[in-house]
């Protein structure tokens, strides 16, 4: 069903950037190589190569933004993940990892608000579901839409953005899968010991034929709080 553009969450490596995006675009393509022989009987035939992945991202500048933004220029592989519709329950979300390698920090014509351009090139694509997004103390998010079975030889990749941590804080966020969506037990797959705001990148091998996942946090004292974003590959 056709629908207008109206909302939507993006994170970049520790930062929330919906507050100051404009447009998002995620291109995922194969590259097509020519195998064309003389069997071919006059038509082209193409064979699909390796995958491309990249995300174009716009929006006004912000002086916070500007300053993370423009240090991952041509850095280590930065974690990208856009939920194109958080309204909507169990929506997807897409997963990238991959290097920054253009930025326009300005971009300005008289009378306008000042732009920046970000462009990634992207090693992998993933649909997935977020787990969890807010503000927390200690204690368990759950997801409650059911994945699917996650086969053997296959792995599933999981974000953790850091986009707000207190002073002092150790935090502990578990992600763990149950065969039931309930309360209590479940087996912990992947850890996370952030100890400040950015990015941290998981991967768990299958097979695991849990269909609940969701997040706990834990080892934060009294107020302490963090501000993080988990999705989870499908």
């Amino acid at each position: 069903m056709a629908r207008v553009v109206d909302r939507a969450d993006i994170w970049v490596d520790g930062l929330a950037a919906a507050a100051q995006a404009v447009a998002v675009a995620i291109d995922y393509g194969a590259e097509l190589q020519d195998g064309t022989t003389m069997a071919n009987d006059g038509h082209r035939a193409n064979v699909p190569g390796l995958t491309t992945v990249g995300l174009a991202l716009e929006g006004f500048t912000d002086p916070a933004a500007d300053a993370q933004l423009f240090g991952m220029l041509g850095g280590d592989v930065d974690a990208f993940t856009v939920d194109e519709a958080p309204a909507v329950a169990g929506g997807v979300v897409f997963l990238l990892a991959g290097p920054a390698g253009e930025y326009t920090p300005l971009d300005g014509t008289m009378g306008e608000l000042v732009k920046f351009r970000l462009g990634v090139s992207g090693t992998r694509l993933a649909r997935g579901r977020m787990i969890a997004a807010g503000t927390f103390n200690n204690g368990l998010q759950r997801q409650s839409a059911a994945w699917a079975a996650l086969g053997a030889g296959k792995k599933r990749t999981c974000h953790l953005h850091v986009v707000a941590l207190d002073p002092g804080a150790t935090p502990r966020v578990v992600v763990s899968s149950k065969s039931a969506d309930s309360a209590g037990g479940g087996t912990n797959r992947i850890t996370f010991n952030p100890t400040a705001p950015g990015a941290l990148v998981q991967s768990v091998s299958g097979a695991i034929t849990d269909r609940y996942w969701r997040v706990e946090v834990s080892g934060l004292s009294g107020a302490q709080r963090i501000g993080l974003a988990c999705a989870l590959e499908l």
